[in-house]
């Protein structure tokens, strides 16, 4: 997507009449040219405070790559991404989305690793009963060893 970022930043700055320069405080003269010729990618952050500095929309900027990626028109591709949203709102996307997103801190931190399987822990804890290995039940049931040594000494879930 890097040259359908860059033809739309272009087009963007000429319809503002708008020099590189005046996106300096955003990267470098060097980086800039680079973006503009499609030879770097961009961060979404980085391209988020280009279309401020713009003044478009983000939102609208991602329409428009994705419509010269995909060959469709922008109207096209906001009437699709407005129906994901329908979707995911009424699949219940918003109220799954507070459990990932704090209104007051942002985004809630998350347990490192896998979220623990009562379906697996029973399994590994059944095995270690019959008196398999660690490394025997973690080669039955295609568990990392790891996994098995977290589990081996867990209760069995109710």
């Amino acid at each position: 997507m890097q040259n359908e970022i860059a033809a739309i930043v272009r087009a963007l700055r000429d319809l503002r009449g708008s020099a590189q320069e005046e996106l300096a405080e955003i990267s470098s003269q060097a980086n800039l040219s680079r973006l503009e010729q499609g030879k770097t990618q961009v961060s979404l952050v980085k391209l988020s405070k280009i279309a401020l500095t713009l003044d478009f929309d983000l939102v609208a900027l991602v329409a428009l790559c994705q419509a010269l990626q995909d060959g469709s028109s922008p109207i096209d591709v906001m009437a699709k991404a407005s129906q994901d949203l329908e979707s995911f709102i009424a699949l219940g996307g918003l109220q799954g989305l507070k459990k990932h997103w704090d209104a007051g801190a942002g985004l809630v931190k998350r347990t490192r690793g896998k979220p623990s399987s009562p379906d697996r822990i029973r399994a590994v804890l059944e095995l270690k009963a019959s008196g398999m290995s660690k490394a025997e039940v973690s080669r039955a049931l295609g568990l990392p060893e790891a996994t098995v040594r977290r589990y081996w000494l867990k209760d069995l879930p109710g």
